[in-house]
């Protein structure tokens, strides 16, 4: 992705493709962000994009008491 591209990857209906609806970003954020989590994503245009996903670990031990 161009850092265009980037800039824009989370807003809603941003597209690149002639297919879809540019829904797909923002809803993953949204839903990581609702679980207590987030996304990065990293892109250098022509060589490829890494998007990290990440969710906090939970305490076993609060949950056993």
């Amino acid at each position: 992705m161009t850092p265009e591209v980037l800039e824009k990857a989370f807003e809603p209906l941003f597209s690149t493709k002639g297919f879809g609806v540019g829904l797909g970003m923002p809803t993953i954020k949204q839903i990581m962000e609702q679980h207590g989590g987030g996304m990065e994503v990293s892109s250098e245009a022509g060589h490829g994009t890494t998007v990290v996903l990440w969710l906090p670990v939970e305490n076993q031990q609060e949950e056993a008491a």
